[in-house]
């Protein structure tokens, strides 16, 4: 349990029964997730979406040689 989430606990106003099965991580635990990459263009994507910009991806699989290239066009 970290520790931001047992301060909040701690000053919470629950039964001792309730704050038990916290620290036994039955009733809640944070997920931990690995860094996303490319989530740094979704920034570029949702300005490029918002003036109907035409966005072309590029894509190459780890086990082929062969770059696809895929063309979104705005079509509202």
């Amino acid at each position: 349990m970290s520790e931001a989430i047992r301060k909040v606990i701690d000053s919470a106003n629950i039964s001792e029964n309730l704050k038990q099965l916290f620290e036994a991580k039955t009733l809640l635990e944070t997920e931990k997730h690995e860094p996303i990459e490319g989530v740094e263009l979704i920034p570029d994507i949702l300005q490029s979406i918002h003036h109907r910009k035409k966005i072309i991806v590029e894509y190459q699989r780890f086990d082929r040689d062969k770059l696809k290239r895929t063309n979104l066009n705005q079509y509202f």
